[in-house]
């Protein structure tokens, strides 16, 4: 006897869409083909909808604490807004922490704030920051418990050096890890901040004027550079912005580089920097690093998600209220806290703008939402697929129900929706969360305390083949 069946679906397979049943068993899919109803005790009725592998979102910022503001968002309304958006995995970065601390009291830190609050599983990339000690001694502990991820910057106070960083990437590749990177060039950056900031020119769109594309690109290339010296050492871009860094990431891979993996996001993918020109001061709500860019930039985005030179769409997602911005932001774009909600509305968004405009087949979109993030950090194929022995974590989405973002739609904590106004063409009509009915067509049945965290190990072997 099967727990739950699903029945009359279009099943996003690896590799295939199939109309098939899929029946779940003590949490875990347990068969999938032309499957009875009198042999499983709740079933659901799929029929002209898809039914995809719950969503991993590998970027999310719940609870971040900048110090001088802390993102609406916490692991509770955070999570709760993941799972009605069909994301049943999250791995959060994790902030900063005191100068000089141990990796694993930061990762201790964000195990216990997140305990008993998320609705959907979760796991932790650490972080490393300038002035950490005895890396080669921390790092390879914590891969072997189950944290095989860990975030440089290259910009922002804690920046890593360029030996630090080499000696990152080293560390992590010999312990068998990857090294996550937050690519902009800092001085450059910082040049144009103080250039503008001293000129009187701080509204909203300067703070895209001080990030133009090339101080990505040019963080990429050196980030790239330094993993090639490194002996081909697993990189992971996260959100890419820029036609120029694509461009960097191609050409890396062209010359032989291996391990390469970069990700972007959907207010890349669909919002552009003429959202900084809003009146009353509204463009504050699209500060974020980096920054929106152009038409020309998302085009090239897209390409790269069908092509396979970028495999992961993730959503940073780290919202605060239109106080905490215009308040902070108002007179000067450069203290505006930086970063946008997006958790919810990923997998919509991605289906109606990637799929719906046949930008992206459904097999890929399924890749860079579900199974690629998973394969890259080791949760694959638990996570991330729909096959005999996965997780039963599933969404169903209708792709009958149409209409437009509204401003204040969504679960979250935020007080605004970045994509107000955009149409979808689907809906969330079921989330199943480790065999369990967890959401349906807006009533919640998961409680906080449902999510459980995912420890993880990384097989390179599960790498998608684009990157190796």
């Amino acid at each position: 006897m099967f727990d739950l069946l699903i029945q009359n679906g279009a099943l996003s397979l690896p590799g295939e869409v199939r109309r098939r049943d899929l029946a779940i068993r003590q949490g875990k899919i347990a068969a999938i083909g032309q499957l009875s109803a009198k042999d499983a005790i709740t079933v659901v009725d799929a029929y002209g909808k898809l039914v995809l592998p719950g969503g991993v979102d590998a970027h999310t910022h719940m609870d971040l604490d900048l110090g001088f503001a802390r993102a609406a968002d916490d692991f509770l309304t955070g999570t709760k807004a993941a799972l009605a958006g069909g994301t049943t995995t999250i791995i959060d970065h994790i902030a900063f922490g005191p100068t000089g601390g141990a990796l694993g009291a930061r990762l201790a830190h964000y195990r216990n704030i997140s305990q008993g609050k998320c609705y959907v599983d979760y796991s932790f990339h650490g972080v490393l920051q300038h002035g950490d000690l005895q890396m080669e001694e921390q790092i390879p502990p914590l891969i072997q418990a189950g944290y095989p991820s860990f975030k440089a910057y290259t910009t922002y106070d804690y920046r890593l050096q360029a030996e630090e960083l080499a000696a990152a990437l080293r560390i992590l590749q010999n312990g068998g890890g990857l090294t996550a990177v937050h690519c902009e060039d800092h001085e450059l950056i910082q040049s144009l901040r103080d250039g503008f900031g001293e000129s009187g020119l701080t509204a909203p769109l300067y703070h895209a004027l001080s990030r133009p594309p090339e101080s990505e690109s040019r963080a990429v290339e050196q980030t790239l550079r330094l993993a090639r010296q490194a002996g081909d050492a697993p990189v992971y871009l996260v959100h890419i912005s820029a036609a120029q860094s694509v461009a960097a990431i191609k050409e890396a891979r062209q010359a032989g580089q291996k391990n390469i993996f970069a990700e972007t996001c959907p207010q890349y993918l669909l919002l552009d920097q003429s959202l900084y020109l809003e009146p009353h001061g509204q463009g504050l709500k699209y500060i974020m690093a980096p920054p929106l860019r152009t038409k020309e930039d998302q085009r090239a985005l897209w390409r790269a998600l069908a092509e396979g030179d970028i495999q992961v769409v993730a959503t940073d997602h780290c919202p605060f209220t239109w106080e905490q911005k215009k308040s902070m932001g108002e007179k000067d774009f450069r203290s505006c806290p930086g970063g946008i909600g997006g958790v919810e509305e990923r997998m919509r968004l991605l289906y109606t703008y990637g799929v719906q405009q046949q930008l992206l087949t459904i097999e890929q979109y399924t890749d860079v939402c579900c199974a690629n993030p998973a394969k890259i950090f080791g949760l694959y194929p638990q996570k991330g697929a729909l096959q005999v022995g996965s997780d039963g974590d599933v969404l169903i989405l209708d792709l009958g129900a149409m209409g437009h973002i509204g401003a204040s739609d969504g679960y979250g904590a935020g007080d605004y929706n970045a994509y107000q106004g955009i149409w979808l063409g689907c809906a969330v009509d079921t989330v199943i969360l480790g065999g369990r009915l967890a959401y349906r067509q807006g009533t919640f049945f998961a409680e906080p305390g449902w999510g459980r965290e995912c420890l993880r190990h990384i097989d390179a072997s599960l790498w998608p083949d684009r990157a190796q």
